[in-house]
């Protein structure tokens, strides 16, 4: 989760857990507040927003107010909160602030990773889709929302089974770099840096790998950044877990 620059507090969620979408929430907007990202005012500010309309069938929300100008606001029965939909297992969301850019990290299924450029209103079409080939589900008869495909997506391969999102950066670890997006695969401890996407053409290179070695799970978890623009890896482990800070390599 992150507070976007419009003062609003953004959240991903997946699609409650099972396979294959098994619990049927990755297309709906009526029921519960699953498989998408949330936007909603914890200032309750009148002006900008406005008093939940509507609670989940299954439980109760509090404390905030809903935006105004959120995709769905006045659409009948929808919880008015999404901001987009169709997402399977969001890891991670994160925001670029220079480029007012919102990505998110998403785990497949069984066969493509990807990542993808979060808009308003955007639908991510899991689970009609998984990545940019066909899903489990067949496609709705109403889409809601603008389907969008991945800005990046790759198939399993080569122990890269499982993506985790990152940050943009723009510090001396990529040569030449002018906002590189950093994301990772927790299976093989790859870290990737993406280029061109600003442009509509990316491209993907290795740039680092977590350290291998022990008998315990390690895989990468998540990534961090900090005030002075440096980032960091989290690694998992029974007793070896680790936060790495990436850094260039000295000739």
């Amino acid at each position: 989760m992150f507070f976007g620059s419009d003062g609003f507090l953004y959240l991903s969620l997946g699609d409650e857990g099972g396979e294959n979408d098994s619990y049927g929430n990755s297309q709906r907007v009526d029921e519960s507040l699953f498989s998408g990202v949330i936007r909603i005012d914890v200032n309750k500010n009148p002006k900008l927003s406005h008093p939940i309309p509507r609670q989940p069938v299954n439980g109760v929300t509090r404390n905030y107010f809903i935006p105004n100008d959120n995709p769905w606001v006045g659409r009948p029965d929808t919880l008015e909160e999404f901001y987009a939909i169709g997402l399977r297992s969001p890891h991670r969301l994160t925001y670029d602030a220079t480029t007012n850019t919102i990505f998110c990290g998403e785990v497949g299924q069984n066969r493509v990773e990807s990542v993808d450029l979060i808009i308003k209103g955007g639908n991510y079409r899991w689970a009609y889709m998984e990545g940019n080939i066909g899903g489990p589900e067949a496609p709705p008869t109403t889409v809601i929302g603008t389907p969008q495909a991945p800005l990046y997506a790759y198939f399993h391969n080569a122990g890269n089974t499982c993506l985790i999102g990152g940050y943009v950066y723009r510090g001396t670890l990529v040569p030449k770099d002018d906002g590189q997006y950093i994301f990772g695969d927790n299976t093989s401890g790859n870290i990737f840096a993406l280029t061109g996407w600003l442009t509509g053409l990316p491209n993907v290179i290795q740039i680092a790998s977590l350290p291998t070695g022990s008998t315990d799970y390690s895989g990468l978890s998540s990534f961090g950044y900090d005030a002075k623009g440096n980032l960091y890896a989290c690694k998992l482990g029974v007793s070896n877990g680790m936060i790495y800070r990436l850094v260039p390599v000295t000739p």
